[in-house]
């Protein structure tokens, strides 16, 4: 029973103890985020004239980066100042673990919906440049 009531106590702790040595680490991590934002924006600019299946896929990504980027700057910034409750273990765990589903979530529907949403898109593209060029009318006929 103290085991359990250590390990909840380690994370519930509403100002952590001990010396955060990652801080480092997470502001890269967070420069990381705002430079990957930026270029999956301009990535995305390029991208959503041609491409209909990654425009409606991923037209979020690029804010949603940013947002992470902004909730781990304020929890290790409230890390930092010991701010009590917003500085503790379990919010910074849950924020890391979030982003990593979301990471997951994005890189499976890369390889699973987008492909596919691709091939159908350039297949329609074919069949109807296919029809198009079925089409020829004749300029013989007159005008009444």
């Amino acid at each position: 029973m103290e085991t359990i009531s250590s390990i909840l106590d380690y994370f519930f702790t509403s100002v952590p103890g001990k010396e955060f040595a990652y801080y480092n680490h997470f502001y890269i991590f967070i420069g990381i985020l705002f430079i990957g934002s930026i270029v999956f924006g301009q990535i995305y600019k390029k991208k959503k004239k041609t491409d209909v299946a990654f425009k409606r896929l991923y037209k979020k990504v690029s804010s949603r980066l940013i947002i992470f980027a902004i909730i781990f700057g304020f929890l290790i910034l409230a890390r930092y100042e010991k701010i009590p409750y917003f500085s503790t273990r379990i919010l910074l765990s849950l924020t890391s673990l979030i982003f990593i589903y979301w990471l997951y979530k994005n890189i499976k529907s890369y390889k699973t919906s987008y492909l596919k949403e691709r091939r159908t898109e350039e297949h329609k593209k074919i069949v109807f440049k296919e029809k198009k060029e079925e089409k020829t009318y004749s300029a013989s006929k007159k005008r009444k």
